[in-house]
């Protein structure tokens, strides 16, 4: 919508609806095939709106936006295995008897306990409101100086039922109504506000240097409860507890560049980043461990732009260094039942990347990229009270070392109106592990693989309509 010249709205709706299965499969069981004893249903209902306003004003640019999102999702994970795992004398010793061995009636009726959940699956409900809001005011006359200024606002409220229910061993659906044999209750708001600035010098012909702050506040607090408990993963029923986390600071933006010619820019920036923290609320998790700290991170970067035979090859190259402090990672309860978030030290991520681009003929496009990354602990994991405790040196968790991709487009003309398109695109990703000691029980090698994408297609007069990158 246009009111005016100067004035113009967006107003953007987007609903999703998914009834679906995990698509997750079992390296162990083959290629594309699960080894879960149960159905694993998503259902994800998800409502977008959003608007923004852009002002024209003489001297900058005004623009407010702001967002609603709701979100409904349901997911079930099997945990039969886990569930049959326990069906032990050794276990019953060790959950029922305190350590000495079960007698003959506490073992029947611990067998019989471990019988009746052996067939189930977590499943987690989750019903997400988030708002947003942002206004920002932009320079738009050429000079020496531009300028931005901004606020930002939101607001996060996230309940979460987390039970553990039956299934049907012959058709491996959950059992209606629920069979509920444990569960977990979570109530958590995240609240955050920012004020931003970034000005731009152009001290002289192809010199520019930008400097940038923002200042951060958020406030994060967690309510849990177990109303129903279970022996087997260590649930006990408790009354809601309630974890706060708060920060705010400053965080920082250089950056610098110079075009030595038309075709050829060099840069450099330093920039800092941070996430919230906040608190777990795992079942059996140990109280040292409820809560995890924000991370920050620094980021320097030093790369050059550059083209080539009147533009039509394009050539651009990166070097970076990351020095990440108290990295939150996903780490695993020593029984292996759950996952949860804690932080991993300091942390050093160190790469290149590289891109090239070319329209060598008419109607014929190339791509072509390449990543190297080197993430590891910068020191020995500080958490230490888990099995999945990293070591100085031992490499970030589903990081590939190497990453690649190449596109090939050839453009023609069908008739006069109608155009014909055919692409092929390859990318390639390395291999890594899913934790950072590759000795872990629960540790596993996610292998590399390569994907290659065919497409031909028909497009209308001046791309009007025709096909899309999916």
């Amino acid at each position: 919508m246009q009111p005016s010249e100067r004035w113009t709205f967006d107003v953007t709706t987007f609903l999703n609806r998914t009834r679906t299965d995990t698509p997750l499969w079992t390296q162990e069981a083959g290629k594309f095939n699960s080894d879960a004893y149960t159905r694993q249903p998503i259902v994800d209902d998800t409502e977008l709106y959003s608007i923004a306003s852009t002002y024209e004003l003489d001297f900058a640019t005004f623009v407010a936006s702001g967002s609603y999102m709701h979100r409904e999702l349901s997911s079930a994970s099997d945990v039969s295995r886990f569930m049959q795992a326990q069906r032990s004398e050794g276990r019953c010793a060790a959950l029922v008897g305190g350590g000495s061995p079960c007698s003959d009636t506490q073992l029947s009726d611990y067998y019989d306990y471990v019988d009746w959940q052996s067939y189930s699956v977590l499943y987690p409900q989750q019903e997400m409101d988030a708002w947003t809001g942002e206004l920002r005011l932009s320079s738009n006359t050429t000079g020496i100086l531009d300028w931005t200024i901004g606020g930002f606002w939101s607001d996060r409220s996230i309940a979460v039922w987390n039970p553990q229910v039956n299934t049907d061993p012959a058709s491996g659906e959950i059992v209606r109504p629920l069979q509920v044999v444990t569960g977990r209750h979570i109530d958590d708001s995240l609240t955050q506000l920012a004020g931003y600035g970034e000005v731009t010098l152009h001290p002289f012909e192809g010199a520019q240097l930008t400097g940038g702050a923002r200042y951060f506040h958020y406030d994060k607090d967690i309510v849990g409860y177990t109303d129903v408990p279970s022996i087997l993963v260590g649930a006990r029923i408790t009354p809601p507890t309630a974890v706060n986390s708060t920060e705010n600071g400053w965080v920082f933006r250089f950056n610098g560049s110079y075009e030595f010619t038309p075709d050829v820019m060099l840069y450099a920036e330093a920039s800092q980043g941070y996430r919230p923290g906040g608190a777990n609320q795992v079942l059996g998790l140990d109280a040292a461990l409820t809560g995890y700290n924000s991370d920050s991170l620094w980021n320097y970067e030093v790369g050059l732009k550059t083209s080539w035979f009147n533009r039509a090859v394009l050539f651009n190259i990166d070097a970076y260094w990351i020095d990440w402090s108290d990295m939150q990672v996903t780490q695993r309860t020593p029984n292996g039942a759950f996952s949860y978030l804690g932080n991993a030290g300091k942390a050093t991520v160190k790469g290149v990347e590289a891109e090239v681009n070319a329209m060598l003929l008419d109607g014929l496009s190339l791509q072509g990229n390449v990543t190297y990354t080197d993430a590891t602990l910068a020191e020995d994991q500080n958490t230490g009270a888990t099995a999945t405790s990293g070591l100085k040196g031992d490499r970030i968790p589903y990081v590939p070392k190497w990453m690649g991709g190449a596109s090939a487009q050839y453009d023609w003309s069908l008739t006069d109106s109608l155009g014909g398109m055919a692409r092929v695109d390859f990318n390639y990703v390395g291999g890594s592990w899913s934790d950072f000691r590759r000795n872990y029980t629960f540790a596993r090698e996610v292998e590399d693989y390569a994907l290659v994408n065919a497409r031909l297609g028909v497009e209308g007069p001046g791309q009007s309509w025709g096909p899309t990158s999916t």
